[in-house]
């Protein structure tokens, strides 16, 4: 008996091509399960924890500090609100440049915590770290100056 016939045929029985997708196919199933069990793995799925950071913006335009208000937000692609400004502490002459203010602001956003670590987009969340906040109206960078995690 011959492993392939004239007709293409499998011992006779199946079609060589049939044989390879029926192949493939069983070979595909457990990369599907693994794969699966691999991304909604217990560890894997990130808990989002809302964090209070201070950060203040420093040499803000006069036309950027007379429209940033409390409760502004700044959302993502699909409008949703991904940080908010929850207070305002101080806006006062910039003493590095004339004409502009320095504006000390509470920003709250939701980070994953990883390995120890505060992250927001992939970024760490640290003191000293800048972060950029933007609305449809304006768009202001600071540097984070405290944090507190809720």
């Amino acid at each position: 008996m011959k492993i392939i016939d004239e007709k293409g045929k499998l011992f006779g029985m199946i079609n060589i091509i049939d044989f390879i997708v029926i192949l493939f196919l069983l070979s595909f199933i457990p990369m599907l399960y693994f794969g699966y069990k691999a991304v909604n793995a217990e560890g894997y799925i990130e808990k989002k924890n809302w964090v209070d950071i201070q950060v203040r913006f420093q040499g803000v335009i006069l036309e950027v500090t007379e429209v940033i208000r409390e409760g502004d937000v700044a959302t993502d692609p699909l409008s949703k609100v991904n940080m908010q400004l929850t207070a305002i502490y101080s806006i006062k002459p910039s003493e590095e440049i004339a004409g502009r203010k320095d504006i000390a602001v509470n920003l709250r956003f939701p980070c994953t915590a990883k390995q120890g670590f505060l992250l927001y987009r992939d970024k760490p969340v640290r003191i000293g770290e800048s972060i950029t906040f933007a609305t449809d109206l304006y768009t202001v960078t600071g540097i984070i100056i405290g944090i507190e995690k809720k």
